[in-house]
């Protein structure tokens, strides 16, 4: 005969939506007679390892009505359907995913130098899967192909890793950010607000206190995961194809194939670094033009020596800085409609692309 605990678990694993958004069933007992997946981590103390790990979870189909269970009874966890962070073992046939274990030493793969956590072992193994359903779900490509679809996940998947998840699975194995002294304390990234949701010392620390806040850390983390990936797919890879079919026209652009015209302004500097290590042509590109955003002119960019340095790889003549209209006309020779040059050359304009053009043909030449 069913106890009343395990029907009111069987009831909520049959009603639950499956928007993984709500609030999951937590419990500190394994439930009997439910149909649904049961996942298995440790009780006490919560981090934002196993929160994120089963926040991904539970964004696929086969998890998104899945019973929580927290324990560190072996017992227990040997009933459910996967396990994380807790048990000693990793095994991914098994859906065994701990990294507490002596010898541990898994990165996303070759090339990668982070530790995993639990939330990066879901996300090796699982990543893609949820990538995949979230853009189908929520992103609705209806015009994309299966082959940019799949080259989209590939991009995004590592994109995703390095952004949210690498600096989680780097926290909760203690390795630093950086090496040396740090210069100040960083006490508001993710791992900090989950670990700011456990029960104070002066709090109730009861097993249902720390379940109920644990659904609260879930509802933080699940959200602050799908918007990043929102942000990615919205933006980022938008601004990614942009950049890349302007490098794929560059001699099209300019005969030296250094200069970048794209279509239409945005983040581009990540994405062009990026495209010039694939294309085996680090460094090549000087300068990359876009239409400011009131469509008046047309800016000419130089390339910075890497992302976030003021040193630039071919900065505008000096004669030029500080020059603005027809005083710039005059210095520039030859070209009408020069608008300015910064005065530290790292920025010019022109009122049309032929022009700007005109403009960067003198640069490259002086």
């Amino acid at each position: 005969m069913e106890t009343d605990y395990s029907l009111s678990v069987k009831k909520a694993c049959l009603e639950h939506p499956s928007d993984a958004s709500s609030s999951p069933v937590i419990v500190s007992e394994v439930p009997t007679g439910v149909s649904c997946p049961i996942i298995g981590t440790h009780d006490g103390t919560f981090h934002c390892d196993e929160v994120l790990a089963i926040s991904m979870l539970r964004l696929l189909p086969t998890y998104h009505n899945a019973v929580v269970v927290r324990t560190r009874d072996e017992a227990k966890l040997a009933q459910c359907t996967i396990v994380l962070d807790v048990g000693g073992e990793y095994d991914a046939v098994r859906l065994r995913f701990d990294h507490h274990q002596r010898g541990f030493d898994k990165t996303l793969g070759e090339g990668y130098k982070t530790k995993l956590s639990s939330a990066g072992l879901v996300y090796k193994h699982f990543g893609k899967d949820i990538l995949r359903h979230l853009i189908a779900t929520s992103v609705a490509p209806t015009q994309m192909s299966s082959a940019c679809i799949e080259n989209m996940v590939e991009k995004l998947f590592t994109k995703t890793y390095f952004d949210f998840i690498e600096h989680i699975d780097g926290i909760d194995n203690g390795i630093n950010v950086a090496e040396g002294d740090l210069r100040y304390k960083v006490q508001t990234h993710l791992p900090g607000r989950v670990a700011k949701l456990n029960s104070a010392w002066n709090q109730d620390g009861s097993a249902d206190s720390l379940n109920t806040r644990f659904s609260r850390a879930l509802s933080m983390v699940t959200a602050e995961f799908v918007d990043t990936f929102m942000y990615l797919c919205n933006s980022w890879w938008p601004a990614r194809r942009i950049v890349a079919q302007a490098f794929e026209e560059r001699n099209a652009v300019h005969p030296s194939g250094k200069v970048l015209h794209l279509s239409s302004y945005c983040p581009w500097q990540d994405h062009l670094f990026e495209l010039e290590q694939e294309a085996g042509l680090p460094g090549h590109i000087l300068y990359v033009l876009y239409s400011d955003t009131k469509g008046s002119s047309v800016r000419i960019h130089a390339v910075p020596e890497k992302i976030g340095s003021f040193l630039l790889r071919a900065p505008l003549p000096e004669p030029w800085r500080g020059l603005r209209d027809e005083m710039l006309d005059d210095v520039v020779g030859g070209v009408q409609g020069c608008t300015f040059v910064h005065a530290n050359g790292f920025i010019g304009g022109n009122k049309t692309l032929n022009g700007a053009l005109k403009m960067v043909n003198k640069a490259l030449s002086s």
